[in-house]
């Protein structure tokens, strides 16, 4: 983009102006933070793709694919890049999420996932840095919230880069939007930026410019079940627009209704939270409350409480005490009858309970044990297995015992799960 004599952006505005280099694909190299300055300027729309240094085979081809399918994609598809055909990223792909929702940690699970990515999640920045500090070689990418308790993600981006002088890349993962918020992740090392809520397809795409993608027939993607498709419009909800949820995380029935159930076990006492980190003198925390709020509501499709969080989130970073409070009622507003909503509905998504010849099954020990190693690997296939063995381990264990069992695995609190199959066990 730099370039002694003719810069990269004035070859740019030539060669698009020259008849026979019209449509000639064209890439810009550049640093992540001259990437973000001119996609401000009037010239964005000149460029197919954007190579960021430090350029890697993986980026190159990856820019090189997404340029030459603007420009003409018959040459893309010629090569394997039908229609029909997803992608995702090439295994093995081991991915540290550095993120304290637990709402947050289950969605982005589930979409890492089913892109073809294993991951581990560290809670807050430090625990993210110490991770790296033992085992750095271990990740090929580390996703990196933004606001976090202990250490937030600016910080830990930059012990990243200082001290364990590491160049793998970092990418940001806010709510916020605006071009300060994205100049100071790029500004603290930060490699890229991917807002909140999470869209898959963005995710891929930025994913894409640092890892390798792979084409993968459609007949062999995963589907959906039939009925998680429908399941946020039958279920009636008039508070929240799932379908753009359950398309993100790709039509997982039981991934949905964990969310939910988080949701509506933080959801009555948020602004109340809110209030008494307030009361307490506790501003930052409660801003960081708020931003959180924001994150969720947006996620969920709650878009005028995630608006109203937003208000308030500036409102407490301005100091502004009138404003804050006409905020929080505005808040308190919107989640009451979102919480009305979940009360009501949240039980038709929950499966029936199987009947009662599925108690006398056996309770196979290979099965049971591939279950232990899913939850000691925090994998998702944790919940496909506990559903096969739902009917036998009912057999085993205390209708209370099952529904705590069943509720940990939901919610990903896999620690609590393996304590009551312990208990079981002894």
């Amino acid at each position: 983009m730099k370039m002694p004599g003719i810069n990269g952006l004035q070859l740019i505005d030539t060669l698009r102006q020259l008849a026979h280099t019209s449509n000639v694909p064209l890439v810009l190299m550049a640093t992540a933070y001259s990437r973000e300055a001119y996609l401000q300027s009037e010239q964005a729309e000149l460029t197919d793709a954007f190579l960021l240094k430090p350029v890697t085979s993986s980026s190159l081809f990856n820019a090189a694919i997404e340029a030459c399918g603007k420009r003409c994609p018959q040459m893309v598809h010629s090569h394997g890049t039908r229609a029909g055909n997803k992608q995702r990223l090439k295994p093995p792909v081991h991915i540290l999420l550095v993120e304290d929702n637990a709402m947050n940690q289950m969605v982005a699970r589930g979409m890492l996932e089913q892109l073809g990515a294993t991951l581990e999640i560290a809670n807050d920045g430090a625990e993210g840095v110490d991770m790296l500090r033992t085992a750095a070689d271990r990740f090929a990418l580390v996703l990196m919230d933004v606001q976090m308790p202990v250490m937030d993600g600016y910080s830990a981006t930059r012990l990243i880069r200082s001290e364990l002088q590491l160049d793998l890349p970092v990418i940001a993962v806010s709510a916020g939007v605006t071009q300060a918020e994205r100049d100071q992740c790029l500004a603290c090392g930060m490699n890229d930026f991917v807002g909140k809520p999470i869209d898959a397809a963005q995710l891929l795409q930025v994913l894409g410019r640092f890892l390798t993608l792979e084409n993968v027939a459609s007949q062999e993607a995963p589907k959906a079940p039939p009925a998680a498709a429908k399941v946020a419009g039958d279920a009636g909800f008039r508070t929240l627009d799932l379908e753009p949820t359950l398309a993100n995380i790709g039509g997982d029935r039981k991934l949905l209704r964990a969310l939910l159930q988080e949701f509506e076990r933080e959801a009555t006492s948020l602004i109340k939270d809110v209030r008494q980190l307030l009361a307490a003198g506790q501003q930052r925390d409660a801003a960081r409350k708020l931003h959180t709020i924001k994150g969720t509501a947006a996620t969920l499709g709650a878009g005028e409480l995630a608006q109203a969080a937003k208000q308030a989130e500036l409102a407490v970073n301005d100091g502004n005490v009138g404003q804050i409070d006409e905020c929080l009622q505005r808040c308190q507003a919107l989640l009451q009858p979102i919480i009305t909503e979940l009360q009501v509905l949240l039980p038709t998504l929950i499966d029936t309970p199987k009947d009662s010849s599925t108690s006398t099954q056996t309770l196979d020990a290979t099965q049971l044990q591939q279950l232990i190693v899913s939850l000691q690997s925090s994998s998702m296939a944790a919940f496909d297995q506990f559903e096969a063995l739902q009917g036998a381990l009912s057999a085993q264990l205390e209708p209370s015992q099952l529904e705590r069992l069943e509720q940990a695995i939901d919610t990903l609190d896999y620690a609590t799960a393996l304590a009551i199959l312990q208990t079981m066990h002894n």
